[in-house]
């Protein structure tokens, strides 16, 4: 399925259908998310600001995650270059700044309400789907990303899944699972089956 974004002020459309549920990050001045262009429909990551002004190229793929609540930085993920983890957390600058940044190894990249704080998931395995702790870096004013040493900012409780998020006070919110997974051995199920059967007719 794909959607075919309008304006609302019926001016031109800014950029061709999107995929239905890729992730899009919201901020106070324009949107992040991706599209498919390209006779290979490659991806790529775009910026759309708020003001009508042309959609700006973020970079060749990623995914959007979240843009910091002062409109300055986008956080998203892109593969990692290193074969022992999955995903690189980067940060790019929103116009009218430029610039990109590596955050550090890890998946599901959150701001805290401040802009001050970059939360995301410890780097896994592509295969792990266990939840792993969150770690957070401070980031210091300025025009450009300048980020301090990663540091262990929650780890999962019991019954975690691999879902979180982070609060305007920088609480992390986890969503957790009662249900356990159990496995069931049925013994001649075809014959099973057939009694069933017989006994529905």
């Amino acid at each position: 399925m794909t959607l075919a974004p309008r304006r609302l002020d019926n001016g031109p459309d800014p950029l061709p259908p999107v995929f239905a549920g890729d992730p899009v990050a919201i901020g106070p001045r324009g949107v992040a998310l991706m599209r498919s262009a390209g006779p290979r429909r490659a991806r790529e990551l775009l910026y759309l600001p708020s003001d009508g002004s042309p959609p700006v190229r973020i970079a060749d793929a990623g995914t959007p995650w979240s843009i910091s609540p002062d409109g300055r930085f986008l956080a998203w993920t892109r593969r990692s270059t290193d074969p022992a983890v999955a995903r690189a957390v980067m940060v790019s600058a929103l116009p009218p700044a430029t610039g990109a940044w590596e955050a550090g190894a890890g998946d599901r990249p959150r701001w805290a309400g401040d802009s001050r704080t970059l939360y995301f998931s410890e780097p896994r395995l592509s295969y792990d789907t266990r939840p792993g702790a969150i770690l957070r870096v401070r980031v210091e004013p300025g025009p450009a990303f300048r980020a301090g040493p990663v540091s262990v900012a929650a780890t999962p409780p019991p019954n975690a899944t691999t879902e979180w998020d982070v609060g305007r006070d920088g609480r992390i919110y986890w969503l957790t699972s009662t249900a356990r997974e159990q496995l069931v051995y049925v013994h001649n199920f075809a014959r099973l089956v057939d009694s069933l059967v017989t006994q529905a007719g």
